[in-house]
């Protein structure tokens, strides 16, 4: 089974997932370098519920058939543990109605349909929305999560019974290059509240059209281990996200009823 950017082993160390959780992700130039140091001992981490993929309990789909690098799947059990080629996101914007840091990075593929997005969005509604967070480095993404340790050692050791919002190291969908935390200006900061902004209710209504998919929905957290999380928006490709959205699925559910897991 062919997954790009991932190696197929299973982490021994207590990761958890990420998302996102911060007001603006740290931007760390890749000439850069931080030693890191590997995480605590693994707590026991509860395996996610079991599911078809359907919304209907008595209906198993047939199989999927994919072979498509943006469905990879980054989460508790599939860690990465290679960073992607990214470009710069500003280089991408054309939309008016955006503010993003100069500096953030992202998958091509995954900008261009970014800004697909956001242009038909200011054709559709006022609208003010901020690019909070893309790509982050796995040795940035370690750094969250060891001050998050710091705080409180058994952070993230029942996921599915108690989902996080930060996720560590490598198990972050943030190290693909195709998530992104889109937040507003009436909303800069990542709060459920979003959810209930129109920039966030648009988003959840339309991000289908362009490929991306709500990644952490808020009745998924037993199976993704991660909080509702109404502003990240995760690339997978127009036919999936339009499949997902349809049947009210998580992305794992998903690619539990294709050929590729």
């Amino acid at each position: 089974m062919k997954k790009l950017f991932l190696m197929a082993i299973i982490m021994t160390a207590a990761f958890v997932c990420t998302a996102c959780g911060e007001k603006a992700a740290l931007v760390i130039s890749p000439s850069e370098h931080i030693e890191v140091t590997e995480a605590a001992d693994p707590t026991q981490i509860v395996m996610p519920k079991e599911t078809t993929g359907s919304t209907d309990p008595t209906e198993t789909p047939a199989p999927i058939p994919v072979n498509d690098s943006y469905l990879v799947l980054v989460n508790f059990e599939h860690p990465i543990y290679e960073e992607p080629p990214v470009v710069l996101v500003c280089d991408y914007l054309t939309a008016g109605n955006v503010y993003c840091d100069p500096r953030r990075h992202a998958n091509e593929t995954a900008v261009k349909a970014l800004n697909e997005m956001l242009l038909a969005a200011q054709e559709e509604g006022e609208f003010h929305f901020i690019i909070a967070s893309a790509f982050r480095y796995i040795w940035e993404q370690q750094m969250m999560w060891e001050g998050k340790l710091k705080e409180d050692p058994t952070y993230g050791s029942d996921p599915y019974n108690n989902p996080v919002k930060l996720m560590p190291t490598n198990c972050s969908e943030h190290t693909t290059g195709l998530a992104f935390d889109i937040l507003c200006e009436s909303c800069p900061h990542s709060d459920i509240s979003y959810a209930n902004t129109p920039e966030g209710r648009w988003l959840a209504q339309n991000a289908h059209r362009f490929g991306f998919i709500l990644r952490y929905p808020e009745d998924k957290q037993h199976i993704t281990g991660v909080q509702f999380e109404p502003w990240h928006f995760r690339y997978v490709g127009k036919n999936a996200a339009e499949y997902i959205y349809e049947h009210s699925l998580c992305l794992e559910e998903y690619l539990s009823i294709t050929d590729e897991y």
